[in-house]
């Protein structure tokens, strides 16, 4: 896999004088030897499982999604940044951007 994606790389930045197939070959193998030292399947899952964890799945104990959006955009109109904000909530500042639209969007 990673073989072919170095001769592609190849054939496209060099078109005009592309490397050898033994560089490509010395490029691929520690990309590949890399890639399986450090993905594996249970490695994978930890970090979907982190992402997981980051969205708005309110506790039994706080506020539902459409109080924890409202709070947010009321600290947000306080000057509150979205970095302290993420934070605060446990989730992401691309998560806090996108409620943030959508809080604006609607009348």
């Amino acid at each position: 896999m990673e073989l072919a994606h170095v001769r592609l790389l190849n054939i496209q930045e060099f078109a005009e004088h592309p490397v050898p197939n033994s560089e490509c070959r010395s490029i691929a193998k520690p990309c590949a030897k890399y890639s399986l030292r450090q993905f594996s399947e249970a490695t994978f899952s930890e970090m979907q499982t982190a992402r997981n964890t980051k969205r708005w799945y309110p506790d039994p104990h706080s506020l539902d999604y459409q109080s924890c959006a409202q709070t947010v955009a009321i600290m947000f109109d306080l000057g509150y940044t979205k970095r302290p904000l993420a934070d605060a909530f446990k989730v992401t500042a691309r998560t806090i951007q996108r409620d943030l639209t959508k809080m604006k969007r609607t009348p």
